[in-house]
């Protein structure tokens, strides 16, 4: 069995570093240092095998997070009424989201991910850190899906998991957001109807090759679209869409996250098809690049959108729903349906929404955006291909090289 690679060392002691932050790539000086660390990344055959057998054991481990399942909410529109009646009366109400029961006790995620960890742990393998560290994710993820919503325990847990966003995003947030208000987009100008933008958006995935995605209609969602590792692409029923946001859309969500996802699957190890820690910031922010720099007219709000949730991430732990809605008046005064779905989306993962606390992963779309903005063509080509976060950059060369040398990829990949 090949000896432990030395950089996974250094990757491990990079443990504690904020999950936005990127590290240089690091360079080898000589080529005799490059050749020696490059063959020892070569795994035997028997290795090899074991690697595949535990990185489908690490697929069937992940589909049980159950994503959707834990953050729907399932009284969404009666506690949106029952908001705007108080508002209208001038009163304070903080709505009380129900959930789907966690699915943990019954599928086993919890024990089987642990179980997962131990065999990483003891295989000797340069990718099983980072195996390891999406295990511990898991683990964080389901343990606090079965705690009590209501509770400090959860509320520490989550901050855990979604780091909430640094100072100086939020700072840089505010300067943008008075550069890119709100623009108010009359319905009449989105005439393409859930159905038909199903239609448009099958004939992208049939375009690109992706033939394995399938577009749904669904009523289970806030935003107008999203993208889910298995294989679908959602569409708010009710949503409504102009012809910039179909050429917007397909970028961000088919180009970007589908596209990401694609890569993963032609490497064939569901860790990269998934993503490696912090892959939700990169990916985020290529998404939003790809729709305000890779289309001809950017749909409206992009930047205001970004913005505006690193801003109010700032403050989930100051405010509540109503005081969040309040705040976020000054950035949407004449919007309220959309500001109430949006302040939602950020306390999907409340029960009672007066907790402090909220989904800080929104912060990430900003702090990715800025971050890929500042690379080359070829460097966002990079991280969408391999599905990595920005502490995991500085392995990006290593990490090639392991999957040149053990076959996952070819030298044109």
């Amino acid at each position: 069995m090949p000896k432990q690679n030395p950089i996974v060392k250094t990757f491990r002691t990079h443990s504690n570093l904020r999950p936005e932050e990127v590290l240089p790539r690091q360079e080898v000086q000589r080529y005799s240092d490059f050749l020696k660390e490059y063959n020892s990344l070569k795994m035997t055959e028997s290795d090899l095998e074991k690697l595949k057998t535990l990185d489908a054991e690490f697929d069937e481990v992940y589909s049980l997070r159950e994503l959707d399942r834990n953050r729907i909410v399932l009284n969404l529109q009666e506690e949106r009424e029952k908001f705007f009646s108080h508002l209208e009366k001038g009163k304070i109400y903080n709505p009380v989201f129900e959930h789907n029961p966690h699915p943990y006790d019954e599928n086993g995620m919890l024990k089987r991910a642990e179980s997962l960890k131990k065999k990483f742990q003891t295989f000797e393998c340069f990718l099983s850190p980072y195996y390891i560290d999406r295990l511990n994710f898991l683990l964080k993820y389901g343990k606090a899906m079965t705690l009590d919503r209501d509770s400090s325990e959860y509320a520490v847990l989550i901050k855990d998991i979604f780091t909430p966003p640094a100072p100086d995003l939020v700072k840089k947030a505010k300067v943008l957001i008075q550069e890119n208000p709100y623009v108010k987009v009359p319905s009449s100008e989105r005439p393409i109807d859930s159905k038909e933008m199903k239609k448009r958006i099958d004939q992208a995935l049939r375009d690109l090759g992706y033939d394995k995605w399938k577009v749904k209609v669904v009523d289970t969602i806030t935003p107008r679209m999203n993208v889910k590792d298995e294989y679908i692409v959602n569409v708010n029923k009710d949503a409504k869409f102009s012809e910039e946001d179909v050429k917007g859309l397909i970028q961000h969500e088919i180009k970007g996250h589908v596209g990401r996802r694609w890569y993963g699957d032609k490497i064939g190890l569901t860790l990269f098809r998934n993503g490696l820690m912090g892959k939700n910031i990169f990916d985020e922010g290529l998404a939003i690049y790809n729709s305000l720099h890779k289309v001809e007219t950017p749909k409206p709000n992009i930047l205001f959108n970004i913005c505006f949730y690193a801003i109010m991430c700032g403050q989930l732990e100051n405010l509540d729903f109503y005081s969040l809605f309040q705040f976020g008046k000054q950035y949407m005064p004449n919007s309220d349906k959309k500001l109430f779905l949006k302040i939602a989306r950020m306390k999907r993962v409340c029960h009672d929404t007066s907790v402090l606390i909220g989904d800080f992963y929104e912060a990430e779309y900003l702090s990715g955006y800025l971050k890929v903005s500042e690379m080359n063509d070829r460097e966002r080509d990079e991280i969408r291909k391999f599905n990595i976060g920005p502490s995991i950059y500085q392995q990006l060369d290593v990490i090639k090289s392991f999957l040149r040398v053990n076959g996952f990829i070819g030298p044109d990949f």
